[in-house]
């Protein structure tokens, strides 16, 4: 009797000591070190407001992590994909544009530098263990939410109001993380085996936050562009023919529609929605006033702009000046000009029709759907300034090359198609 209950006690432990084998055999030394660079990767906010050293170990971080990058390379440990060096290349031009015509480096550091650092990153472990990706993803992008959420209601009470807004991420920065990640929490939870206990929780919590945010700081772009994404990603599913149509025309959609804002004013055709459903101006708060001073102050350098962070002040329709452009496309030209503009254009119509020639499948609905949602987001602010837009980009590329496994049930009686 007791020498049966020892052999099962004895199974037992070794069965306990077989999953740890498996669990440590999987959770590699490589592992550890793309979630640390994850964590130097991302821009750490309005946190700097309350710990400045933290500014200066997260920069001291992205170093590393890059230096790392090169001697990968150099060593032929990872080759970058065609995606990855247009992205580095493209920071890297507006590096010689803003040395060339006096910008700001630190401006210039504060986005190029951890967006270079987290693609690399990403474009490696992507290749390798996708859905650990995804998940790591996830999981950084929830962090950064939930303090977000905890800082910007603590933040207002010591700083001035309009001050801890800006660094604390709350406007363009905060929606930058919140698409994306709400992206890599849905493909984690549809590609990865992991239990829906764990799945589960993790992405009701990056929606809700994400929906939350947008609507307690009435941030009208996010939750427009949310809304698309959702919308698109219930059309993919049930029509997946449709995907094949709207990634490339939609994508020119929505650049023309963007420039017709700009230059014709097209917007107040969409007074119904604007005005009626979002309680906003035509002039989008002021918007149409600083897109026209920033191509006011063009000044002779429309071919390869004044460079990143160049101080320039944009007259506010309320006599406040401003240095944000509030509109990507802008953005991109006032600091990389013409030629610029061309190239991210580029980068962006690369990514769309390598999608258009990939197979439909659940990644390629949802990465379609949330790029289209942030390049939405292009018309009034910088989605493109924090570097899950990018790295959201290098999947939708990609994501005919990476060898992902099989959908998981999602709820008990919907499976996402396939063809």
């Amino acid at each position: 009797m007791n020498s049966g209950m020892e052999h099962v006690s004895s199974g037992n432990i070794q069965k306990t000591h077989a999953s740890r084998r498996r669990f440590l055999l999987r959770f590699r030394v490589e592992d550890v070190f793309f979630i640390l660079c994850l964590i130097f990767c991302v821009y750490p906010m309005g946190y700097g407001s309350f710990v400045p050293a933290l500014g200066r170990i997260y920069m001291y971080g992205k170093y590393a992590v890059i230096a790392v990058i090169a001697l990968m390379i150099v060593l032929r440990k990872y080759q970058p994909s065609f995606m990855a060096l247009m992205l580095v290349t493209f920071d890297a031009y507006l590096l010689v544009t803003t040395v060339a015509f006096g910008g700001n480096l630190n401006r210039w550091a504060q986005f190029a530098l951890y967006r270079i650092a987290l693609v690399c990153v990403v474009d490696y472990m992507f290749s390798k263990r996708p859905t650990f990706a995804l998940g790591s993803l996830s999981v950084v992008c929830l962090v950064h939410l939930a303090l977000n959420a905890v800082l910007g209601s603590a933040g207002t009470t010591s700083l001035n109001v309009d001050n801890a807004m800006y660094w604390l991420g709350i406007r363009v920065r905060i929606a930058g993380y919140a698409l994306p990640a709400m992206a890599f929490a849905l493909l984690f939870f549809i590609y990865s085996r992991t239990s829906k206990w764990i799945k589960l929780p993790l992405l009701v919590a990056v929606y809700a936050l994400s929906i939350d945010f947008f609507i307690q700081r009435s941030v009208s772009t996010a939750l427009v562009s949310t809304s698309v994404a959702l919308l698109l990603l219930v059309i993919f599913v049930y029509h997946e023919q449709v995907l094949q149509k709207i990634s490339i025309i939609g994508f020119v959609a929505i650049v023309l529609l963007n420039f017709g804002i700009i230059f014709f004013n097209v917007q107040n055709m969409f007074s119904w929605l604007i005005e009626g459903i979002l309680g906003k101006s035509l002039t989008l708060t002021g918007r149409i006033g600083i897109w026209n001073a920033v191509l006011d102050n063009m000044k002779g350098h429309y071919l390869f702009g004044h460079g990143v962070g160049s101080g320039i002040p944009f007259i506010y329709e309320f006599g406040e000046p401003v240095t944000y452009e509030h509109n990507q496309l802008l953005n991109v030209l006032f600091s990389g000009g013409i030629v610029g503009l061309a190239f991210f254009l580029f980068i962006l119509f690369t990514a769309f029709s390598k999608i258009q020639k990939t197979n439909p499948s659940p990644f390629t609905y949802v990465t379609v759907a949330f790029l289209l949602a942030l390049c939405v987001q292009m018309i009034s602010e910088h989605p493109y300034e924090n570097a899950f837009f990018a790295v959201l980009l290098l999947l939708g590329y990609r994501a005919g090359d990476i060898p992902l496994p099989d959908t998981q049930r999602v709820f008990k009686r919907l499976r996402f198609s396939l063809r």
